[in-house]
């Protein structure tokens, strides 16, 4: 999906104060730059405390991603997505959300 399909729900959240990060990824693939979040914590360090989330295969990478980086998130948000990692051994937090014709 084309990252800027998702500016209604970053309007959202941002009219309710959370502040997200979307990041453009090569050919709208997430697959193609697992590692895109890296650094983006440094960008902005008044925040205390992270998410790392995504829809479909962008959920499923940044849950791979997560996997690695445990330490630097409180947790999980999967939108119409599966975690492809065992995350089950941590205390992250995991928000997974998801519709009957998705």
């Amino acid at each position: 999906m084309e990252y800027i399909s998702y500016i209604p729900l970053m309007d959202a959240l941002a009219r309710k104060g959370i502040m997200c990060v979307l990041l453009k990824m090569p050919f709208n693939l997430a697959v193609l730059d697992v590692n895109a979040a890296d650094g983006i914590q440094k960008e902005y360090p008044e925040i205390e405390e992270w998410y790392i989330g995504g829809h479909s295969l962008g959920g499923s990478m940044a849950a791979s991603y997560l996997a690695t980086h445990v330490e630097d998130y409180e947790g999980l948000i999967l939108l119409g997505s599966y975690s492809t990692a065992d995350l089950s051994d941590t205390d992250l937090a995991v928000l997974s959300v998801f519709g009957s014709e998705d």
